[in-house]
């Protein structure tokens, strides 16, 4: 398995819809606060806090505002 690690700046609130990823992602809050929401739960992902997404479950990530990610 091959890793890519990603750094993203959002300037404006984002939704990404459901979607899935083809291997676990991790979503690290690096500023602002993004929202998690699967077909079991919503949570709130805080600044300086990681999610671990399992692979092929559907998922929505969006923002109300800014926000910086790092994800691997």
């Amino acid at each position: 398995m091959i890793a890519h690690a990603f750094h993203k700046r959002f300037a404006n609130a984002f939704d990404t819809g459901m979607r899935t990823f083809d291997q676990p992602y991790l979503l690290y809050a690096s500023e602002g606060a993004f929202h998690l929401e699967t077909q079991a739960r919503t949570w709130l992902l805080l600044p300086h806090r990681a999610a671990l997404i399992q692979q092929a479950c559907p998922i929505r990530i969006w923002t109300t505002g800014p926000a910086t990610s790092s994800s691997v």
